[in-house]
C-alpha cells in the first residue's frame, strides 16, 4: 500500500492495494543417495582417477542448489504495487550454471512512476555495482554493498527527471542456499523454517514504529509529528516534516526533503538444506495479518496457492467487503456482520462526541474504510483524510454520500449517519451501494432507494442477502438492523438519528431479551475492545 506525504492518503491500514510472492526451497534425497552408493566401494579402492574426482565435484555443486519454486498474487485497486520475478539471472554470462533468482516488490504512492522505474532499473543498477570475475563466494561477500549502492543510483536516477512519485522496495536475491534482503519502507519479508519458527528478514520503517529511525530523522534536523487539524487535535500516524511522509526511507519522494533516505536495511542468512519458506508481500498485508499468522495460513500449500493463501486472508476480512463474492471468498455470517455494525457504530459515534466544540465529522464512511483487526473488531479508519481529498474523487464514494452534500457542501454529522445508514444496507443485502439493477427495463438505482422501493411493496424479505437465509431465527434482528438503517438513510437530515441512538438501538437488537441469540458473544467482544464515549473531552486523541 502506498504512503503519501499528508495531503495523499493515510498510512492507516489500507483498501484493497497488495500483493505477495511466496517461494520455497527444498532439497532433493539424490545426494544422499549418492553418498550412501559411493560408501559401499570395496575398500582396495584407493585410486581414483582425476577426470571422476571433477566429476563429483561438479555433481556435488548441482546437489547443493536447491529447487526454488514460486507463486504469486496480487490485489490491486491504485495500480500502484508492482512484482518483480527472475529466475534465471546469470552472474557469470553465459554459464547457466551461475544462475540466481530475484524476487522483488515494489509499493508505489502518489503515482506509478516511482515504482515502474525501479522495477526496470533497481537490479541493473545492483549488478553493475559488482566488481566482474569475482568466486561465488566473493560475490556474496560483495552483495550487501551492491545492494546499497544500487538503492541509491536508483533513487538519484529517479528523482534527476523532476518527478515526486515515491516506492517502497523489498528485494531478494536467492543464490544457492544463500538469501541477501535489502528493503526500504514497510513491505516485508519472512522466513519460514521447515522446523516452524518465523522470522523477519526486514525492517520496517514506519516512523510509527521505528524508535531508532525516528532518532535518526530528528538527529539530522527533522521533525517527526502527527497532522494536526483544527483545534489543534493530532490525527493519523507520525511523519516527518517537511513533506509529511510516514516512512523514514523510500525511493523518489523529492518533495519530502533530504530526511527521507535510499539507503536500505540489508541482511544476508544462509539457510539450511532442510529448506525452508520465503513470504514477501506489500503492507496491505502485515497491516492485518502477523508474520506467524500469515505462515500459517499457507503451511502445506504450495507456493502457488500459498501465495494466493495469504491474499485471500486478507480480502475476505480487510477491508470488509460483503457483497464480494469472489472464487473461493467464504461469505460474512450474521455474527460478524451484526458485529461489524455494531464496532463501526461505536467507532463513528466516538468521533461525534469526542470534541463537542468542534462536531467532528468523519465525512468517508464507506465499507473499504472499514478495517477488521485479528479479533474481527471493526476500526474506523482515515479518519479526516476527506478535507485533504481532491472533489473529483468523492465520485468515488457517492453510493455512501447523503443528498444534501452533491452540491459540494462539507460533511455534517447528519451526513456520516446517512452513510453508515448506507453500511448497514450493504451488510443486509450484500448489494453494491451505487447502483442496483431493479429488473425493469435494465434500470438501476442507487442501494438505500432500492430498499425503500421493496419495503414498499412488502416485499421486505426480498432484500437480505441469500447468504443469510441459512441461517435460523435471525429474522427478527435483520428485521431491526433494517429498520435502523433506513432511519440513518432518511433523505431529510433532520429525520436522522445521532450516532449515539443509533448505538443504543444496535445494542438493544443484541440484547433483545433473547438468551439464544446468534450475536451476543460477537458485539460483547467488539464492545470490550471499543473506546468509551465521551461526552467532554476536546482535543485528545484514542488509540487502538
Amino acid at each position: 500500500m502506498g504512503h503519501d506525504s499528508f495531503n495523499r492518503r493515510n498510512a492507516a491500514p489500507p483498501t484493497q492495494r497488495f500483493g505477495s510472492v511466496v517461494f520455497d526451497f527444498f532439497s532433493t534425497n539424490e545426494g544422499a543417495a549418492m553418498a550412501s552408493r559411493e560408501g559401499k566401494r570395496p575398500s582396495h579402492e584407493n585410486l581414483v582417477p582425476l577426470a571422476a574426482l571433477l566429476s563429483r565435484e561438479t555433481r556435488a555443486a548441482k546437489m547443493e542448489k536447491p529447487i526454488v519454486r514460486y507463486g504469486e498474487a496480487a490485489q490491486s485497486r491504485k495500480g500502484e504495487d508492482y512484482l518483480l520475478i527472475n529466475t534465471d539471472t546469470l552472474r557469470l554470462p553465459p554459464n547457466s550454471s551461475t544462475a540466481f533468482s530475484v524476487f522483488a516488490i515494489f509499493d508505489g504512492h502518489n503515482g506509478k512512476a516511482a515504482a515502474v522505474f525501479t522495477r526496470e532499473n533497481l537490479l541493473n543498477h545492483v549488478l553493475s555495482a559488482l566488481p566482474r570475475g569475482l568466486s561465488r563466494d566473493e560475490w556474496l561477500q560483495a552483495l550487501p554493498r551492491a545492494l546499497v549502492s544500487g538503492f541509491v543510483k536508483t533513487d538519484k536516477e529517479f528523482q534527476s527527471r523532476g518527478e515526486t512519485s515515491g516506492t517502497t522496495a523489498t528485494f531478494v536475491i536467492v543464490d544457492g542456499w544463500t538469501v541477501t534482503v535489502a528493503c526500504v519502507g514497510d513491505s516485508r519479508c519472512i522466513l519460514d523454517t521447515s522446523g516452524g519458527s518465523v522470522s523477519n528478514l526486514t525492517v520496517d520503517h514506519r516512523l510509527e514504529d521505528n524508535k531508532e529511525e525516528r532518532e535518526r530523522v530528528t538527529a539530522s534536523g527533522g521533525e517527526v509529528g502527527r497532522l494536526s487539524i483544527v483545534g489543534g487535535v493530532e490525527i493519523g500516524p507520525l511523519r516527518c516534516w517537511p513533506g509529511g511522509l510516514c516512512l523514514s526511507r523510500s525511493i523518489g519522494d523529492m518533495d519530502v526533503g533530504e530526511f527521507i533516505v535510499p539507503v536500505p536495511f540489508v541482511k544476508q542468512v544462509k539457510l539450511s538444506n532442510l529448506g525452508g519458506r520465503l513470504i514477501i508481500a506489500s503492507d496491505g498485508i502485515w497491516d492485518a495479518l502477523s508474520s506467524e499468522a500469515a505462515a500459517k495460513a499457507c503451511r502445506g500449500l504450495p507456493a502457488e496457492l500459498a501465495a494466493r493463501q495469504v491474499v485471500k486472508c486478507l480480502s475476505g476480512y480487510l477491508p470488509f467487503g460483503v457483497g464480494n463474492r469472489g472464487p473461493g471468498r467464504t461469505p460474512l455470517d450474521w455474527t460478524t456482520r451484526l458485529k461489524i455494525a455494531a464496532g463501526a457504530a461505536r467507532g463513528i459515534a466516538f468521533i461525534h462526541n469526542s470534541c463537542k466544540t468542534l462536531k467532528l465529522t468523519h465525512g468517508d464512511i464507506k465499507s473499504t474504510n472499514v478495517l477488521l483487526d485479528g479479533s474481527g473488531n471493526a476500526r474506523v479508519s482515515d479518519f479526516g483524510l476527506s478535507i485533504f481529498a481532491p472533489s473529483q474523487t468523492t465520485a468515488k464514494s457517492n453510493g455512501y454520500r447523503a443528498p444534501e452534500l452533491i452540491d459540494g457542501r462539507k460533511p455534517t454529522q447528519k451526513s456520516d449517519v446517512y452513510s453508515f445508514g448506507v453500511l448497514l444496507l450493504e451488510i443486509l443485502t450484500g448489494k453494491c451501494p451505487n447502483l442496483v439493477e431493479t429488473g425493469h427495463s435494465g434500470g438501476a438505482m442507487d442501494l438505500p432507494r432500492w430498499v425503500q422501493s421493496v419495503v414498499r411493496e412488502e416485499w421486505t424479505a426480498e432484500v437480505f442477502d441469500l447468504e443469510l437465509m441459512r441461517y435460523k431465527d435471525i429474522e427478527e434482528e435483520m428485521v431491526g438492523l433494517l429498520q435502523i438503517a433506513m432511519a440513518c438513510t432518511a433523505a431529510t437530515a433532520d429525520h436522522r438519528p445521532k450516532m449515539g441512538h443509533v448505538v443504543k438501538m444496535i445494542e438493544e437488537i443484541r440484547g433483545g431479551g433473547s438468551e439464544t441469540s446468534p450475536c451476543n458473544d460477537g458485539i460483547n467482544s467488539a464492545a470490550e475492545s471499543s473506546p468509551c464515549l465521551s461526552e467532554d473531552t476536546c482535543g485528545g486523541t484514542t488509540s487502538q
